[in-house]
């Protein structure tokens, strides 16, 4: 058996150093912390999704504008990819919707009724029914953009004053959004456990953990469960996203690349390396929860990826096999994350609470 003497160690000790300093930065790279992981994600993803959120609004807005002037086809075709774009900005934008954008879901993401629509566009003597919360938001605008036979309809009664007033509201509130970010709140967050409102930066954390375990219960119910007929009666495709644009794949996309930049954004400073490494005063780290998660967020791409008209139409009655399988892959991965918030020792009921 070979025996290190002290002298041998005092020689292998400037060895083992000098070994270190040559390998690559990732080889020796420290852990993550909570400050660095707060300020990667404020300043190379939430910001930049509220930016686009908000640069995509305005977008519409000015083109629903201009097809109300124009009323041909090319400046409806306009406007409908504009809504598009806006529309998936929307999706990937939900797992941030906190803070300045707390009531961004509750004033735009709601469902529209449509017979409610159709008649305050349509007679003048219901033009109250305009102000109501099932008249308005990105659903009412794919309505009254995608649901009309043509240029000529799209425009006629009131449907292009009640669009460019929706469009307009969208437009303005996302902007607020993402002012009110800069003003003042993007610093706090950063500096969560420098006082109020976050005493600490797991208080940060548990914010975005708990708005993004909010956004998968929302698509569980009203995404997938509900319209696929995953619980009990018949299917109901009406009830998808984006039906009346033929975009609901992508909508479940945009969601997920929501829930991607949510998680592994930021590079190594990312909530899931976190996972990986952090040792709590409870808890300790969970590489293996984390490379779990990592492999569920590819899986449910790839189960969106195959997703096809058949999966989103009527499923002659009965719930759609890869419906379920992507409901099942996101209810698989929204109690990974709850593990996950165990493991960071966050807080995220009394996060939503305060919300």
């Amino acid at each position: 058996m070979t025996r290190f003497s002290p002298t041998s160690s005092a020689i292998l000790l400037p060895c083992l150093l000098a070994l270190a300093a040559a390998l690559p930065p990732a080889a020796v790279a420290a852990a993550p912390t909570e400050p660095g992981v707060l300020a990667s994600l404020a300043t190379g993803v939430i910001r930049p999704s509220l930016t686009e959120l908000a640069d995509t609004a305005r977008k519409l807005a000015d083109s629903s504008r201009r097809m109300c002037q124009r009323r041909d086809m090319a400046g409806l075709t306009a406007a409908q990819d504009d809504w598009r774009k806006a529309s998936a900005a929307w999706r990937r934008s939900v797992p941030f919707q906190f803070g300045p954008a707390a009531n961004l879901e509750r004033r735009l993401g709601g469902p529209t009724q449509e017979t409610v629509l159709e008649a305050a566009v349509r007679d003048d003597r219901m033009q109250h029914l305009r102000t109501g919360k099932e008249t308005r938001g990105y659903a009412a605008v794919e309505y009254l953009l995608f649901a009309p036979a043509g240029a000529a309809a799209a425009t006629a009664g009131g449907r292009c004053e009640h669009l460019r007033d929706v469009t307009a509201e969208i437009a303005a509130v996302t902007s607020r959004a993402e002012q009110e970010w800069d003003k003042g709140y993007g610093r706090e967050f950063v500096a969560a456990g420098d006082g109020k409102p976050f005493l600490v930066p797991g208080d940060a954390l548990s914010l975005i953990l708990a708005r993004t375990l909010n956004s998968i219960e929302t698509v569980l119910r009203d995404g997938i469960g509900v319209p696929g007929g995953i619980f009990t009666g018949r299917p109901r495709p009406e009830l998808f996203y984006g039906r009346r644009s033929a975009t609901t794949r992508e909508a479940f996309q945009a969601t997920l690349e929501g829930l991607n930049r949510s998680l592994l954004g930021g590079g190594s400073a990312s909530i899931v390396n976190l996972v990986a490494t952090r040792d709590g005063l409870v808890s300790r780290k969970n590489p293996a929860l984390a490379a779990g998660i990592r492999r569920q967020l590819e899986i449910i791409g790839n189960t969106i990826a195959k997703l096809d008209a058949a999966d989103l139409g009527s499923h002659g009655g009965k719930p759609s096999r890869r419906l379920k399988r992507l409901y099942d892959g996101m209810e698989k991965l929204q109690k990974q994350l709850v593990e996950a918030t165990l493991v960071l020792e966050l807080d995220v009921r009394s996060a939503t609470e305060k919300q």
